[in-house]
């Protein structure tokens, strides 16, 4: 399965307006005096969580595209060695973070601003909070913790943990996947379903608002529509590949489209985000990266050499997602020095190096330990990912 670079473009920004976030909504670094570059980059964290809406999306092309390159096609998965891969991709780094933040707890524990904003409050750290960990609920977790205990939970509850919910949504959606293309049976009747539910988790984003217009909940089927249209970018990728392929106009067309809709969607005038945000922004930007994917598969500038540095933090997004709050900790000190752009800087820098370090010497050899314990006979196609899945042509979700 060639690996396409602009995929992994896209989860570059993705991950990085996430960092942008993580960094600017606690107002670590000092602000620039030059007024454009303070405007800037606030532009640019405020709405670093749709970031998440981008992954979300390219997270279900990857996972359809992945099954349907496995042995029994996409309507007849082999469901062995698809949970196995995802149990030895997700696992062993997952457990590296839980562990690495009851150390944090044990060690910094204290009423400091950095542990406060990274780590955790005591008394919401309990059985609950592993439960559903491990049983990836954390999202509904979530929800029902911000409802017990308003006005404190988002502030005490630790971005360490805080992050966790899309992996719940994400594997939520992929234990029943496999199980519902194999009742589909058919491209049709798989592309009814996925506009149903995209069009369920837009109905869900705005019932919420009418419903409850203060109160913010991390429910599934919105996060879950955005990965419907993900795998409804697979399916539009198939069918009109051909003719995108002869056709690079079209093709530039489509991805300058979605372009434009990102960056009108992501930089909305401040009067009107909190409408853009809460009830069309997710969904605008699904759709956004649904055009700007469907087109740039076939443009052979984003497969170019060049881009290929900027491609780095979409393969190493998984870790620089769960990683990066303990970089921010241990740097807060150093990036209150700095101002915006250099912190951020520093910031993803040594976010990047760590991600690639545990990838390389901690993920790749435990990955491939997991899925030879868990499926000992497994076909040449599930062979295929033990490896640098940063070289060229090896695929990894």
């Amino acid at each position: 399965m060639r690996r396409l670079q602009v995929v992994d473009l896209v989860r570059s920004v993705a991950v990085l307006v996430v960092l942008a976030i993580h960094l600017g909504s606690p107002y670590v670094p000092q602000h620039p005096h030059w007024h454009p570059l303070d405007y800037l980059w606030y532009k640019i964290w405020v709405m670093g969580n749709y970031g998440v809406s981008l992954f979300f999306v390219v997270s279900g092309f990857l996972i359809t595209r992945l099954i349907a390159d496995s042995p029994g096609g996409l309507f007849q998965p082999n469901l062995r060695s698809f949970y196995t891969r995802r149990v030895a991709r997700l696992y062993p780094l997952l457990l590296a973070v839980v562990l690495t933040g009851c150390l944090a707890a044990w060690l910094f524990r204290g009423p400091s601003q950095p542990y406060r904003l990274c780590f955790n409050s005591s008394d919401l750290l309990g059985p609950g909070l592993w439960l559903s960990i491990a049983t990836f609920s954390m999202n509904w977790y979530k929800t029902w913790m911000a409802a017990s205990h308003p006005y404190q939970f988002r502030l005490d509850f630790g971005l360490h943990w805080d992050v966790l919910w899309t992996l719940s949504v994400e594997e939520q959606f992929y234990f029943f996947y496999p199980l519902i293309l194999r009742h589909l049976k058919n491209e049709r009747n798989l592309a009814i379903f996925l506009v149903w539910m995209a069009a369920l988790g837009q109905f869900i984003t705005v019932l919420n608002h009418v419903l409850y217009p203060h109160y913010f909940s991390w429910n599934s089927f919105p996060a879950f529509g955005l990965i419907s249209m993900g795998c409804l970018l697979y399916l539009a990728s198939v069918r009109l590949g051909p003719f995108l392929r002869e056709d690079k106009r079209a093709s530039g067309l489509l991805c300058l489209l979605g372009f434009l809709l990102l960056v009108w969607t992501y930089f909305h005038s401040p009067a009107k985000v909190y409408v853009v945000y809460s009830l069309i922004g997710h969904s605008l930007i699904g759709v956004g990266a649904f055009l700007f994917l469907l087109g740039g598969f076939h443009l052979d500038f984003f497969e170019s050499k060049s881009l290929a540095p900027f491609a780095l933090p979409g393969k190493l997004s998984y870790g620089l997602y769960l990683l990066n709050t303990t970089v921010l900790f241990f740097l807060w000190g150093l990036l209150g020095k700095l101002t915006d752009f250099p912190a951020f800087g520093v910031f993803a820098g040594v976010s990047v190096l760590l991600a690639y370090l545990s990838f390389r010497f901690y993920e790749t050899p435990l990955n491939a330990r997991v899925r030879r314990l868990l499926d000992p006979n497994p076909s040449p196609q599930a062979r295929a990912f033990p490896g640098n899945p940063l070289k060229k042509g090896k695929g990894v979700f």
